[in-house]
């Protein structure tokens, strides 16, 4: 088995997917593969030729699906994904895998930066995290940039819910945190997070009510009246 698959999800070239399959493609660490995913955008599999890495064609405009697909072809252990306006840092899978010891899921630190910055602002998440700490719906101290984690709790979890349209990496960390799943800090800084008007965090803003709400009653049953 492969150590670790990266998963590059995109849904067209924005002006920053060659950044980050360069930014995969550079890793120096001995063991693993790139997955080129796309939600609806058979056009990219010419990106992924190019590259010589293996490519996921899913339903359009449904990320979670996506990459649900994406981590059932992997064949890495664990599983790092990279969206198209990101970039990984060159330590980023060596620093990840050498953190992970007996956790399900490792997180780190990330720069959030703009188009056009050569630096940026480095988020820091809490050392320790419980259901507590993502409370109130939706609180995400987690950076979804960071995350790593082990393809059979994956699996074994249903992966992201289909759906979620927006804040669908929360609801995966509500879902694995209330299952018993051991989360582990790592103090290193793993990723690259583009802040742009383009991203859904800012498209799909205005539905975000909407998607607390269907959070909310999803889990309302593990913390009781915390959730309301």
């Amino acid at each position: 088995m492969v150590k670790v698959t990266i998963i590059v999800s995109a849904h067209k070239e924005r002006g920053f997917l060659y950044e980050a399959l360069d930014s995969a493609m550079g890793q120096p660490f001995n063991d693993y593969e790139i997955i080129l995913s796309s939600d609806g955008n058979a056009e990219l599999e010419t990106v992924a030729k190019k590259y010589d890495i293996k490519f996921c064609l899913s339903p359009k405009k449904n990320h979670s699906a996506a990459l649900n697909n994406a981590v059932k072809m992997a064949k890495g252990e664990w599983i790092k994904e990279c969206h198209d306006d990101d970039f990984l840092t060159i330590n980023c899978l060596q620093d990840l895998w050498n953190c992970r010891e007996d956790a399900d899921i490792v997180y780190a630190n990330a720069v959030n930066f703009r188009d056009g910055e050569h630096s940026g602002r480095i988020y820091k998440p809490p050392p320790i995290v419980t259901l507590q700490t993502f409370l109130p719906v939706i609180h995400n101290p987690v950076h979804a940039a960071t995350i790593f984690f082990k393809r059979q709790m994956f699996l074994d979890v249903g992966g992201f819910d289909p759906e979620c349209y927006h804040a669908e990496e929360y609801e995966f960390y509500l879902n694995i945190i209330t299952k018993g799943y051991r989360f582990k800090y790592c103090d290193s800084t793993v990723a690259w997070y583009r802040l742009h008007p383009g991203q859904d965090t800012y498209l799909l803003n205005a539905k975000r009510a909407q998607m607390q709400e269907y959070i909310n009653n999803k889990f309302k049953g593990y913390a009781g009246n915390i959730l309301h």
